[in-house]
């Protein structure tokens, strides 16, 4: 048995936003991404439940990708 995850080389999203915040197509571009990460997960029936800035990381690419899940329903 192993355990394999996926490396990712980013920031986490609170560590992205500036103290005045993102320009309106930057936050429009990461709100879609980040409703879409949780439509797919709704979707599959999981409700993740810790949501917030530090569980979010954004790529060098730009991807957002939600993390832990640990307290997920």
């Amino acid at each position: 048995l192993f355990l394999t995850m996926e490396l990712l080389d980013g920031s986490t999203l609170d560590e992205v936003i500036p103290q005045d915040g993102l320009a309106t197509d930057r936050f429009l571009q990461m709100a879609i991404q980040l409703t879409d990460a949780l439509a797919a997960a709704h979707a599959a029936g999981i409700i993740h439940r810790d949501l917030k800035p530090a569980n979010v990381m954004v790529t060098r690419g730009g991807t957002l990708k939600v993390l832990d899940f640990g307290l997920s329903k």
